[in-house]
């Protein structure tokens, strides 16, 4: 896949000047529409200049890029998925992390799209307190008192 270079600064530009617009934790997820590695393309060699853009702008905002658990791509196209790309995720902040406990993206099947939809799933921790539940039964148990 071609990435016109010049977009692809205003892309990334664009998505950092509106990040200073808060300070709340940031998650950003969906079709980039180009992959961050060559081994994130079926076949891919080398590093283009739009996938050392793309990585910049990751590590310049201090983004997460969790794996993805049980596939290795998120595109294909053609009967035989000649081409093959990883070119949906999810990027967050590492204080979006540790507030929800995103622990993977999982890739679903894909249904009338040549993209797989991303499931994040959180870790299994229980949250805050456990609330207090009384029965009003136990008022009828002979050592209550006790």
């Amino acid at each position: 896949m071609w990435v016109n270079r010049e977009k692809s600064n205003f892309f990334f530009s664009e998505l950092e000047a509106i990040r200073a617009w808060s300070s709340w934790p940031w998650n950003l997820g969906g079709d980039f529409n180009i992959v961050r590695f060559p081994e994130e393309r079926r076949g891919g060699c080398c590093m283009s200049r739009g996938m050392k853009l793309f990585d910049d702008f990751v590590r310049r905002q201090n983004l997460v890029d969790l794996p993805l658990n049980g596939a290795l791509f998120t595109y294909s196209v053609g009967s035989v998925d000649l081409s093959m790309s990883r070119l949906d995720r999810f990027l967050m902040e590492a204080g979006w992390n540790h507030h929800f406990g995103i622990t993977a993206e999982i890739p679903l099947y894909r249904f009338n799209s040549d993209h797989r939809a991303i499931l994040l799933k959180g870790d299994e921790r229980v949250r805050g307190p456990f609330p207090f539940h009384f029965e009003l039964m136990w008022f009828q148990h002979p050592n209550l008192m006790e």
